[in-house]
């Protein structure tokens, strides 16, 4: 099973996901809705894609800084390759 990790600081993660960027790559996590936006609470609906379809059944795993090695979560993508990512901890916020 392809398992896509996703290990971020909120800042990075958006530039990471640029669709400038990851239109070369195989694998893609692509957020649905503006990330500025979230607050600690709300959720990041996220689309995997890969090789420019969607990805159903991926595990997707996250953490945030000062977690290490320990993921904060993991979530299963559904039919469309879609996920919702509980934001639970926001930089500066």
């Amino acid at each position: 099973m392809l398992r896509a990790y996703l290990l971020f600081r909120m800042e990075l993660l958006f530039l990471l996901l640029l669709p400038v960027f990851s239109s070369r790559l195989k694998a893609e996590i692509i957020p649905l809705v503006n990330p500025y936006t979230l607050k600690k609470g709300d959720k990041l609906k996220v689309r995997v894609l890969f090789m420019g379809r969607p990805l159903s059944g991926t595990e997707v795993f996250w953490s945030y800084p000062g977690k290490g090695e320990t993921f904060a979560g993991t979530v299963i993508t559904g039919e469309y390759g879609d996920a919702l990512i509980p934001i639970s901890y926001v930089l500066n916020g």
